[in-house]
């Protein structure tokens, strides 16, 4: 890999992170209300809190200082890992999510493993199947799993499966058996994309004159379609797993609100009804940054692949 191509995409990572940090502090800053008085607020029992205590709240909490130096002041502190205090609870943001982090990392890579087992092997069905009935439900399914949002199709699951037959937790954690309506809910969108991705790159990929070749020779179609075919095809399938793995992890928000799991959807949640800024701009900041940074690893990876996007499209 040139250095030159690591590096651009290092300094383009960097300028993306500030412009998010930016973004992510100075809405939520700018967000009319006193944060002081609402933290407050919970101390005093929803009762005004006297203003002295309002003033020594700013001050230990750097409100009382201009909005560019607070932003300053937390950047430097989200780069040494520290994200704040959260006002409600008193305890620091990295710790709250680090602590429900895992519960949303096993949903989302459950979610990404159930969407490649589905989309990866129905995207080859349907483009080998070109033009037949197996490969019209393979593109209704995409069509249908594009369209359905989350968090519409999770409660499809639970008044079917678990108000209606029974048959699997409405909510919660504990088994392995509440991770399945939340799985398939999450893994839906991802294995549409997948399916119509697989199937639009090996149809490209077979259309090729060594593939023809390889054909004309007499070889077994599951032959040219996995030995030839597909190795060529995985270079965009990889590059899209990687991004389709981010979007699963901030999907993975709306799906745990929809089935009550802990994890960062329900932190970020609590903190916007008390509307606790710190936590809000840290569970914010750490999923666009989390994001971002597999956004990097995929050009990266992708570059190791084929070596000529590191040349703008040409071959190194």
């Amino acid at each position: 890999m040139r250095l030159s191509y690591l590096v651009t995409r290092t300094l383009s990572l960097l300028f993306v992170l500030l412009t998010v940090s930016l973004v992510t502090y100075g809405l939520i800053g700018l967000t009319p209300g006193d944060p002081a008085r609402t933290a407050l607020a919970a101390q005093y029992d929803g009762d005004v809190p006297p203003p002295e205590a309002v003033d020594e709240f700013r001050a230990e909490q750097g409100l009382d200082q201009p909005l560019y130096i607070q932003y300053i002041d937390w950047i430097r502190g989200a780069v040494r890992g520290d994200l704040g205090t959260a006002f409600t609870i008193d305890r620091p943001v990295t710790d709250l999510i680090v602590e429900q982090l895992p519960a949303t990392l096993m949903l989302a890579t459950s979610a990404m493993i159930l969407s490649m087992l589905i989309g990866v092997p129905a995207g080859i069905i349907s483009a080998v199947y070109k033009g037949t009935p197996i490969d019209s439900v393979g593109r209704l399914f995409a069509l249908f799993g594009l369209s359905m949002p989350n968090f519409w199709f999770g409660y499809l699951l639970i008044i079917l499966f678990a108000l209606t037959l029974d048959l699997l937790p409405v909510s919660g954690t504990g088994s392995l058996s509440h991770l399945v309506l939340p799985t398939i809910t999450l893994a839906l969108g991802s294995a549409a994309v997948l399916t119509r991705l697989v199937r639009v790159a090996v149809l490209e990929t077979l259309s090729e004159p060594y593939i023809r070749t390889a054909q004309a020779k007499g070889l077994k179609e599951h032959v040219v379609v996995f030995r030839h075919a597909l190795r060529t095809a995985m270079i965009p399938i990889i590059t899209v797993l990687g991004l389709q793995y981010g979007y699963v992890l901030n999907g993975a928000i709306v799906v745990e609100i929809v089935f009550q799991r802990p994890g960062i959807g329900a932190l970020l949640v609590d903190a916007v009804f008390a509307r606790d800024y710190p936590l809000i701009q840290g569970v914010t900041l750490f999923a666009a940054v989390t994001f971002v940074l597999l956004n990097f690893l995929v050009d990266v990876t992708y570059a190791v692949i084929d070596p000529r996007v590191q040349m703008g499209g040409e071959p190194s």
